[in-house]
């Protein structure tokens, strides 16, 4: 069964999301010296691959004559948000860099919302998109436990 290239592109760009967003946890992680931060850094890089792996499985699955394409160029609204983030880890201000993945994350969340929101997805996209979703929602929950632990 061929799948719409709306499912398709949405796919694929989530995939390249997650791949620049990997990047970005691991520049930090190279960054910070604070062993909390090093720690979060790894763990969430890890998870965005991982992300990245399933996303590609799954676009293998529905369609595997489409070409990926990882352009490294982020949405506005994440290039504004990578650049805040950025300069605030090379500070390593905690409470404004917590600020700062809590919105990184919410952006990453409605871009799986728009997604799921598509019509007639497959059991096996939902299903992938939903458990991703859920850690990534998971992860923003405890930020912010964190964030105003630290405030």
């Amino acid at each position: 069964m061929k799948y719409s290239e709306k499912l398709l592109k949405g796919l694929n760009d989530l995939l390249t999301l997650n791949y620049e967003v990997e990047k970005i946890y691991i520049e930090a992680l190279n960054a910070v010296t604070d062993t909390e931060l090093k720690t979060f850094f790894k763990e969430r890089g890890l998870e965005r691959n991982e992300f990245g792996k399933d996303l590609m499985v799954e676009i293998e699955n529905l369609n595997t004559e489409m070409e990926l394409k990882f352009d490294g160029k982020l949405e506005n609204g994440f290039y504004v948000t990578w650049m805040n983030f950025r300069r605030l880890f090379l500070f390593e201000d905690k409470v404004n860099l917590y600020l700062e993945i809590c919105k990184l994350k919410e952006l990453t969340i409605s871009k799986y919302d728009d997604l799921l929101n598509q019509k007639e997805l497959p059991h096996s996209t939902i299903t992938v998109l939903e458990r991703q979703k859920a850690q990534i929602q998971k992860a923003l929950n405890a930020i912010i436990i964190e964030k105003n632990l630290v405030a």
